[in-house]
């Protein structure tokens, strides 16, 4: 993972009745990306190499995001990164700002108000077994958690 690529973690989402619910997925991991440097962009300090997540979209599979295909057969559900991935893509496309992304470097040098207007913070949940932000067990700069990065989109406008 290098500094010029966007790190996306994954959420759950959920519903009851009619609320919604986001927290950590967890098989999002989160964590040090051990042997890669760390990016001049990033200040956290519990990692000295590229901390892992940048930002975060859906990837639960209960029940997973409904993907349609003739050559599988129809509809089927597919969940992690294979959907928060691509998914971030396309909010980066309808921003129409590919090229201006510098990796996640931008999601880092946000103001906190620009997190709390422009990302979803999910809450609850825990994308590994550890307690720190790093594990999802606790919040760098009150909303980063390696797990879910900076949040998921709240609208194209922090891309």
């Amino acid at each position: 993972m290098l500094d010029s690529v966007i790190a996306v973690g994954g959420t759950q989402l959920a519903v009851s009745g009619s609320k919604y619910s986001e927290s950590l997925w967890d098989g999002a991991g989160g964590g040090c990306a051990t042997g890669i440097p760390k990016p001049s962009w990033q200040h956290d300090p519990d990692c000295s190499y590229r901390t892992v997540g940048d930002i975060s979209s859906e990837a639960g599979c209960s029940p997973g995001v409904a993907v349609y295909s003739d050559l599988y057969g129809g509809w089927f559900g597919v969940c992690g990164t294979s959907v928060s991935s691509p998914f971030s893509a396309g909010v980066i496309g309808l921003a129409g700002n590919a090229t201006g992304e510098d990796g996640g470097k931008n999601f880092w040098a946000a103001t906190q108000k620009q997190h709390k207007r422009y990302f979803h913070h999910p809450s609850g949940g825990s994308g590994g077994t550890g307690c720190n932000y790093l594990e999802g067990c606790g919040r760098y700069k009150k909303y980063y958690s390696g797990p879910g990065g900076w949040g998921s989109p709240n609208g194209i406008r922090a891309y």
